[in-house]
């Protein structure tokens, strides 16, 4: 199983247990808190579980609380009238709205961090590239910011400059990947000459562990831009799709 999924199911099961230790909770402490302050202990718990987990988390700990604590206090003379029904799903309502606004607010402050550390990666990236010389300092010094920042091994693929219809030639000249040179140029060839992505998570030679995307210049391609060390599953999909147009 994937480790992304792995530490989604783990929060689900934590904000799960969360609930039902709240449901206990409350049991324990009912004859002190009221009616009222035990759905405030929800509340806690619920904002605290969106403070940790997100969204989905804090939705999945409201459920559990309030869908045991209601089901086993029907039989312990839980008030059901209208009135305290409606007291129940108001106070339930407000929990709920809190918990996403807090969850919201917590996913917009890791984006704000993302956006700050990719501006700051590009501003990097750009200086690197301002002072660098020819083709071959400009290629390395992409090389070398890239796995500086995103943590990636890239290579380059490029077309001869005479225009003689050789094969392309890679930079840099040696690679650590485990896969047959001639595999690798044939998903260089391919994303080239198509103007689309090859290699992993695609559908043109998948088994290779690299994703070959080309390089455009409006409809002309320069190159092809060969990453691998690369994990899709945590790869912003933005700048993916910005690594394709230079």
């Amino acid at each position: 199983m994937p480790l992304r999924q792995r530490t989604r199911n783990r929060a689900f099961v934590i904000s799960g247990a969360i609930g039902l230790a709240l449901s206990g909770l409350a049991w324990s402490l009912g004859a002190y808190l009221g009616f009222a302050g035990v759905f405030m202990l929800y509340m806690l718990g619920a904002v605290g579980t969106a403070l940790m987990y997100g969204r989905w988390p804090s939705l999945i700990t409201f459920i559990a609380a309030v869908v045991s604590y209601y089901s086993f206090g029907l039989d312990r003379g839980m008030p059901t009238t209208v009135g305290s029904l409606a007291y129940f799903a108001l106070i339930l309502s407000l929990i709920l709205l809190i918990s996403q606004l807090v969850a919201r607010s917590r996913e917009q402050e890791l984006m704000a961090r993302i956006r700050e550390r990719r501006a700051r990666n590009l501003y990097q990236l750009v200086q690197a590239l301002s002072s660098a010389r020819g083709v071959e300092g400009i290629l390395n010094a992409s090389i070398e910011k890239l796995h500086q920042t995103l943590g990636i091994a890239v290579a380059f693929w490029l077309p001869p400059t005479d225009n003689t219809g050789s094969p392309l030639q890679m930079f840099p000249a040696s690679t650590e990947l485990e896969a047959p040179q001639r595999n690798l140029r044939a998903a260089a060839r391919w994303s080239f000459l198509n103007k689309k992505n090859a290699g992993m998570s695609t559908d043109t030679l998948a088994d290779i562990p690299a994703l070959f995307m080309p390089m455009l210049s409006g409809e002309r391609a320069l190159g092809v831009m060969m990453l691998s060390d690369l994990d899709l599953r945590r790869a912003p999909a933005d700048w993916l799709l910005s690594l394709i147009h230079i």
